[in-house]
């Protein structure tokens, strides 16, 4: 879920929470490993600037709460395209 601020101007910011859902590796693993599959809550916030009124760019970073494996980084960066229809 996310809440947008609405303005006037071509910059959206927006805060988010959500959750966040990892399954371990289905490979033949040696059981020491201890893989396990993680769900976990995240909070979000992020940016996006608007060509037009449908089309923009975004970048917002995510931070993930609780337990994680070492392949799962806690906090991630993403950049995109944004469409509205």
């Amino acid at each position: 879920m996310r809440y947008h601020w609405l303005n006037d101007t071509r910059w959206k910011p927006y805060i988010g929470a959500g959750a966040h859902y990892v399954a371990a590796p289905k490979v033949h693993l040696d059981p020491g490993f201890g893989y396990q599959n993680h769900i976990n809550g995240e909070v979000e916030g992020g940016l996006a600037f608007m060509f037009t009124p449908a089309l923009g760019v975004m970048l917002d970073s995510r931070v993930i709460g609780g337990e994680h494996e070492t392949y799962d980084p806690i906090v991630r960066v993403s950049a995109g395209l944004s469409w509205r229809f």
